[in-house]
């Protein structure tokens, strides 16, 4: 947002910056995921939600340094601590393809022939994960591996629930 300070950017367009264009299902979850990222910034008074235009947010250039190297208005925090839930949030985000179906289809080109599990998808993406977080990634994984499935991206392992394999 500081790269657009001043100006008024949509939830979309925030994500379309932060993640480039995200399939559908991707794009819904990272909805819920940014909405709150936005929220505890206008609490922390980072930004600020523009009124009387739904998911809309703007950066003031008041908290920002000007050219003298000295902050205008308000002083900013030269680093913001990361919450938890905001580190594994990051941790979880794909940078292979630009998508997570994207990169569950590079995991799979990468083992050509190789029937793999949403399990290994996500330790190929994200190494190792606390179980509560890599039973969440899982979940999601599988979705778009059952996705790929229909959309005939790459096949099922007959007779093995939850095997795909890109042939």
């Amino acid at each position: 947002m500081e790269d657009q300070a001043g100006q008024i950017l949509s939830l979309d367009q925030i994500i379309e910056q932060s993640h480039g264009e995200l399939d559908a299902i991707a794009l819904r979850q990272e909805r819920k995921r940014m909405r709150t990222i936005l929220w505890r910034g206008v609490d922390s008074k980072r930004w600020e939600k523009v009124k009387g235009k739904d998911s809309h947010y703007t950066l003031s250039r008041r908290g920002l340094p000007s050219g003298n190297g000295k902050a205008s208005g308000k002083p900013k925090p030269a680093a913001t601590p990361k919450t938890a839930k905001t580190r594994k949030a990051a941790a979880a985000k794909p940078t292979i393809a630009g998508s997570l179906m994207g990169s569950v289809e590079k995991v799979l080109q990468d083992n050509r022939g190789t029937p793999m599990r949403a399990e290994a998808i996500a330790t190929a993406l994200f190494g190792n994960l606390s179980p509560s977080r890599i039973a969440e990634v899982k979940k999601d994984i599988a979705d778009r591996l059952a996705k790929g499935a229909k959309a005939n991206r790459w096949q099922r392992v007959p007779k093995q629930l939850g095997v795909y394999v890109l042939g």
